[in-house]
């Protein structure tokens, strides 16, 4: 088959499980023992077997035996839906595994009136998904044994009992860790609140506002001389002239350097579009 219609139009669906097909027929004796039951229930009957659509009675023989043609061969179930539904049942039991089959048969008859139940459902518990489904049953008017009901539901109760006291528990952490109380301490010395120093900023512009308002100083030159060098008298030097100097003086190589790459930058832009029209023309 892969051969035929090509590999690329194949791809693994990792469900390696063999039905529905004739390469079952190896292990049939194993299937038909595994699928013989003792059945309770005389009256009941079995749709189905591949697609011939026969209805079974319920015997043990002739349902493993249909079971085991199911397997053999690919089975027409909106066939086997719609004649259980033409015979008269309403009420669909899905055993499982999981409930795909719900699914089914849910689509095939539509908005029709059935009810579908199903006894497994992947991410539930096994026996809370039983319960579940019977609660289901009941409220749609199906009587069931009830007695028999709680009887087995307090012997799987005793089992886990009995299986929870062979159990045994350690603990996965070390108890918490209590460490002594520390010896009383001397009380340490308070220091006096400090004094409150003026602020530098202001105090930085108020003699700089000094400065520029203070009058020049009379020149003692009587006439201009030729080449005279007159060198400028600093001003006081403080704490908060040098931080000034020092900031402005950092702006000012910041700027500097910005300045340069922004003509670096354009001049590579330039030779690029120079190039670029060169080569267009």
């Amino acid at each position: 088959m892969i051969a035929k219609i090509g590999e690329t139009n194949c791809k693994p669906i990792h469900y390696d499980l063999v039905h529905h097909c004739p390469e079952l027929a190896p292990f049939k004796d194993a299937w038909v023992k595994l699928t013989t039951r003792k059945i309770t229930n005389k009256e009941a009957r079995f749709y189905g077997s591949g697609n011939d659509k026969k209805v079974f009675a319920a015997k043990s023989k002739g349902i493993a035996e249909a079971l085991l043609v199911m397997a053999e061969e690919t089975v027409d179930f909106p066939a086997i839906i719609e004649s259980a539904y033409a015979d008269g049942v309403r009420i669909f039991i899905e055993h499982g595994a999981r409930s795909s089959c719900s699914s089914y048969i849910g689509q095939i008859l539509g908005d029709r009136d059935h009810l579908t139940v199903s006894l497994d459902h992947f991410g539930n518990k096994s026996l809370e998904k039983t319960f579940e489904s019977l609660a289901r049953l009941y409220v749609n008017g199906v009587k069931f044994d009830l007695e028999t009901l709680n009887l087995q539901k307090n012997q799987i109760k005793t089992t886990t009992e009995e299986k929870s006291k062979l159990i045994k528990k350690f603990p996965a952490h070390f108890g918490p860790v209590n460490l002594p109380a520390l010896a009383k301490q001397p009380q340490g010395q308070t220091m006096s609140k400090a004094t409150d120093l003026p602020k530098s900023l202001p105090l930085y512009f108020h003699e700089a506002e000094m400065r520029e308002a203070a009058p020049a100083p009379p020149s003692s030159v009587a006439a201009p001389v030729a080449a005279s060098v007159v060198t400028p008298v600093p001003a006081p030097e403080t704490p908060t002239t040098n931080f000034a100097v020092n900031v402005a003086r950092h702006h000012r190589e910041f700027i500097k350097q910005q300045a340069e790459l922004q003509a670096s930058f354009m001049a590579m832009n330039q030779k690029i579009l120079t190039a670029f029209a060169t080569g267009r023309a």
